[in-house]
């Protein structure tokens, strides 16, 4: 992440217009990747004020999955 926020841009690539910046406690859903760049949704409101549900691409190379939760790896099997 950049300490300002990971830009949120119109298309892939970096001569696109930034929309916004997102942060490190933001939840996004990729819809789509083209190079090195990545489609993605936001899911609640952005820390930078971005609303919900705002689309555009960013970097793929900073977006990364959310780890799994603890409980989940201490489950039996076939739970």
């Amino acid at each position: 992440m950049f300490s300002d926020g990971l830009r949120l841009r119109g298309g892939p690539g970096a001569h696109e217009p930034v929309w916004g910046q997102l942060y490190e406690s933001d939840t996004l859903t990729v819809t789509e990747c083209q190079g090195n760049w990545a489609h993605v949704r936001l899911e609640g409101r952005s820390a930078g004020g971005l609303r919900d549900g705002t689309v555009g691409w960013s970097a793929s190379r900073y977006v990364l999955p959310a780890p799994v939760p603890e409980i989940s790896r201490a489950l039996p099997p076939g739970c």
